[in-house]
């Protein structure tokens, strides 16, 4: 399964948030990091699709337009996005570029405890990240700097756990992901 997160803005000024884009998938189990002998799957982060406001402003039809390129770009199952504030808007803005699978994810907790379980996968050696990695500094930044209570909201950060959550990486093992070699040894690893 591959799904693309997105933590929508609800304006697109210069002082505002940023819409999220975070593409992830469930692979197969990499015994060499993981803790977890008998675990049936993986976590692998593939990009961090948010548009970058210092080359264009991201406006809702370019992110949502973002959204969509990301989702065929990785043959994506589905598309979730952050129902409040701005979920349902979220979802007919991207409706109006294509109309692809989108569900909510109804954020009623603080951002810590969403970002529990899946700080629990990592610190299990269950999430990857692959690819360039200058691809994802910002949400790499994100995950290393946040701290509960900080005024900057963590966009990256939200739609990476938004899309590993519903994963479900516990429950089912994984496919194999169009443009990812599984074979390859980890790039992020120290040799």
């Amino acid at each position: 399964m591959v799904v693309v997160g997105v933590d929508p803005a609800t304006t697109s000024d210069e002082d505002s948030d940023e819409t999220g884009i975070v593409v992830v998938g469930k692979g197969p189990h990499q015994s060499e990091t993981c803790a977890m002998p008998n675990c049936r799957a993986h976590g692998y982060v593939l990009e961090d699709a948010t548009v970058d406001r210092k080359k264009i402003k991201p406006t809702p039809q370019v992110w949502a337009k973002a959204v969509v390129d990301a989702f065929h770009r990785w043959d994506a199952d589905l598309v979730v996005i952050e129902k409040q504030p701005a979920g349902e808007m979220g979802r007919e803005t991207i409706w109006t570029v294509e109309k692809i699978p989108v569900q909510f994810v109804n954020a009623k907790d603080g951002k810590r405890l969403r970002a529990e379980p899946i700080s629990m996968l990592y610190d299990q050696g269950r999430v990857h990240h692959v690819g360039d990695p200058r691809n994802l500094l910002v949400l790499e930044e994100q995950m290393t700097t946040w701290v509960e209570g900080d005024q900057n909201s963590p966009d990256r950060l939200d739609a990476m756990v938004y899309a590993l959550l519903k994963l479900e990486i516990r429950k089912m093992p994984g496919r194999a992901i169009a443009g990812v070699s599984f074979e390859k040894s980890n790039p992020w690893a120290i040799e």
